[in-house]
């Protein structure tokens, strides 16, 4: 091959990652919007509606996500860089390979939900599964090895040569492939855990009034107005309202701060209106 012919492949391959990404951008920015939206809807105890995406709530969930990556970063590089140091014993090995991630997971989800414990703490007692479960077996299945150093290096090559699923896809595919797969489920739970966190902790709504009780506007996807009504206390009670809003049809609304208009939310129970 020629070095015009080479330098020509190389120009051609330096435009692909670029290319790729403004034209995955758009799909991408409306898949977390959408999310966001699925995450918002998830709290309040009714009908997912059609969701319209606009530009607006496409930017709106992009930040939310990216403020959150933003911090998630710093603490990666601190743990990655603490593992570094901890690297050459075993017991320290398997406590960055289990509680590091975890942590980051944890840390995550409390930077999303500071105000509810329950959507971050449910993963600890898994950790702490794995955590004793990585530390036991070496006992079990290495009882011949004279010390406990001598068990987890024996316990890590027998893992090494493991035929599991999970075993084969981390040795065959590459570091670049996996980091790909972990940010994209990351992208996943940060777009979906936004929008939940917005409805539980947004306490600024534009409200109509009504003869007896006051209506909080949660959405509105083109014509169509998501109201759910609230007591005295601005707390979230019975059934929502899908008002059409046009031109002939004018609704009168007030910026107030109310709420909070749900509690009790976990990702397993649902949510329980506010007494």
């Amino acid at each position: 091959m020629s070095e015009d012919t080479t330098g020509l492949a190389e120009r051609s391959r330096s435009w692909v990652a670029p290319a790729v990404v403004l034209g995955v951008a758009p799909a991408v920015g409306y898949f977390v919007a959408y999310l966001h939206e699925l995450g918002f809807w998830s709290v309040f105890d009714a009908p997912t509606p059609n969701i319209t995406i606009d530009l607006g709530s496409i930017a709106g969930a992009v930040l939310a996500v990216l403020a959150v990556a933003v911090g998630i970063f710093l603490v990666l590089n601190i743990t990655y860089t603490l593992s570094q140091y901890a690297s050459g014993h075993p017991v320290s090995r398997i406590l960055f390979a289990v509680l590091g991630p975890g942590f980051i997971f944890v840390y995550a989800a409390w930077t999303i939900f500071p105000k509810q414990p329950a959507e971050w703490l449910w993963p600890i007692p898994f950790l702490a599964f794995l955590l004793a479960l990585e530390l036991l077996l070496p006992l079990l299945y290495q009882r011949t090895r004279a010390g406990y150093a001598e068990k987890l290096a024996a316990q890590a090559e027998l893992e090494s040569r493991s035929r599991s699923l999970i075993s084969r896809f981390v040795h065959q595919t590459s570091t670049r492939t996996q980091v790909f797969l972990i940010a994209f489920l990351a992208l996943l739970y940060f777009s979906y855990a936004t929008g939940r966190a917005s409805a539980l902790n947004d306490s600024t709504y534009w409200v109509r009034t009504g003869p007896h009780t006051q209506y909080v506007l949660l959405r509105h996807y083109g014509e169509d107005w998501f109201f759910a009504p609230v007591d005295k206390k601005g707390h979230f009670h019975g059934v929502m309202q899908v008002v059409r809003a046009d031109s002939s049809h004018a609704i009168d609304l007030t910026r107030k701060k109310i709420g909070p208009l749900v509690q009790d939310c976990t990702w397993f129970a649902g949510c329980h209106p506010t007494n």
